[in-house]
């Protein structure tokens, strides 16, 4: 993992979802968290340097729904989280990959 050799801080940065938001936003209006969930969708991250430099993309892939989903199990859910490095465009080689299983 030379990547990180000499990086003494990442920044996380969660990609900004507008389906997700809208769908949040729907929810609480008709007063119901729980629809909310619906409009969850697998989250993307940036990963920063301290200065500002591009280190890695994150891609989440997990269950969205169901009986052991997002919307029953959360914060519990299945995870898996894919980190690329900035310039993998392919979605094929993961420099490393964090498996959670779900605590339902």
């Amino acid at each position: 993992m030379n990547t990180l050799v000499n990086t003494e801080k990442l920044i996380v940065k969660q990609k900004f979802e507008a389906l997700e938001a809208l769908a949040n936003a729907a929810a609480n209006a008709v007063d119901m968290d729980a629809l909310g969930n619906l409009g969850e969708i697998a989250n993307k991250y940036q990963v920063l340097t301290d200065d500002g430099g591009d280190k890695f993309r994150v891609v989440e892939q997990s269950d969205y729904c169901g009986l052991t989903g997002r919307c029953c199990c959360n914060p519990n859910h299945e995870l898996k989280l894919h980190v690329y490095a900035p310039d993998e465009v392919s979605h094929k080689d993961a420099v490393m990959v964090f498996d959670r299983p779900c605590k339902c």
